[in-house]
């Protein structure tokens, strides 16, 4: 009896099925090698520890390899830690848009007649013009007219030279604008 349950657990491990027809064919050489159970009792058989040492162990296997895998108990991941998951309903909060902080501008720089007449070269031009000092050290190189009349006015006051040349156009005036450094101080 032990063989036949053996050989069908080692049947179901191998994973072998057979067709219909096979099946009955085994089944009759089943029942033609099964040993009459009374014949067992009349006529025991010597028991052979071997065999049946193999056969406890084949069960075994067998049995092992059905056996689903234990899980271990103690996980090698680190613990989940309690950070709580976003709902799939919660929407994200809007954090309030700072506010602006007012620029403090201070109040109008003032430079002295003293401090623009010691920038008078090509590497720092100071103009006074209309009461006002202009740094026109970039402009030198870019003026239409040439460097010679901005290089003409560095450290001064080229307010009667600019008027006589533009004469309060809008184009002259808008570009000294964008030139504009301090007040001059009275």
């Amino acid at each position: 009896m032990k063989i036949l349950g053996t050989i069908a657990i080692l049947l179901l491990l191998a994973g072998c099925s057979t067709p219909a027809a096979d099946n009955s064919a085994t089944e009759a050489e089943t029942q033609t090698s099964r040993p009459d159970p009374n014949a067992a009792e009349l006529n025991p058989a010597p028991e052979d520890n071997t065999s049946a040492e193999s056969t406890e162990a084949t069960e075994d296997s067998a049995a092992e390899s059905q056996a689903p895998e234990p899980s271990e108990t103690k996980s090698e991941e680190p613990a989940a830690t309690s950070t709580p998951k976003p709902s799939a309903t919660s929407k994200p909060t809007a954090s309030p848009k700072p506010t602006p902080e007012p620029t403090v501008t201070a109040g109008p720089v003032f430079v002295t007649k003293a401090e623009v007449a010691k920038n008078n070269s090509r590497s720092s031009c100071w103009v006074i013009i209309d009461g006002s000092v202009y740094d026109l050290t970039k402009w030198i190189a870019q003026h239409p007219g040439g460097s010679s009349a901005i290089l003409n006015l560095c450290g001064g006051d080229g307010t009667d030279a600019f008027s006589g040349m533009h004469g309060g156009e809008a184009r002259p005036s808008s570009t000294l604008q964008g030139y504009f450094f301090a007040e001059l101080e009275n």
